[in-house]
């Protein structure tokens, strides 16, 4: 998934036009490639969602990523522009065409960790979802064949 640096141009609250969802919108012009440093000059749009869902992941991307501490109304005046975040994105098809899509919205210099959780970790995990596991394994039917 491409990663790139970027600023942020705009953002404001909208309504999907289907299913009016609010969202946070937010355009983007990219600065380089995260990785390489290479300069890469694109726009890009990402939706923090509103949704009863969504809403705590939106805004705790608005709040880590931006340091963002307002009202939902503050949104409609320009409060994010200007501030740098990493963008992890990805191409999706529609309708015959592929288009590049904001997945993730990390703070500038965010580096994922990844390592082998600590056995004490794993203990807590295991006690806390293994009767979920062995439930839905009971409740599976036999003849079920999906692979996940």
């Amino acid at each position: 998934m491409p990663k790139y640096i970027a600023v942020v141009t705009g953002n404001y609250i909208a309504e999907s036009a289907n299913t009016k969802t609010p969202s946070v919108k937010i355009s983007f012009k990219t600065e380089s490639d995260a990785e390489s440093g290479q300069r890469i000059d694109r726009t890009l749009y990402a939706d923090l969602w509103l949704s009863e869902k969504a809403i705590k992941n939106s805004v705790a991307t608005l709040d880590k990523v931006f340091n963002w501490s307002g009202s939902l109304e503050s949104l409609m005046s320009p409060v994010l522009v200007g501030k740098r975040c990493q963008l992890v994105t990805e191409f999706e098809d529609y309708q015959g065409d592929s288009f590049e899509k904001v997945k993730f919205v990390n703070p500038e210099f965010y580096t994922p960790t990844q390592g082998v959780a600590d056995s004490s970790v794993v203990k807590n995990l295991s006690a806390k979802f293994d009767a979920a596991i062995k439930n839905y394994r009971a409740s599976k039917p036999a003849e079920d064949d999906t692979p996940f």
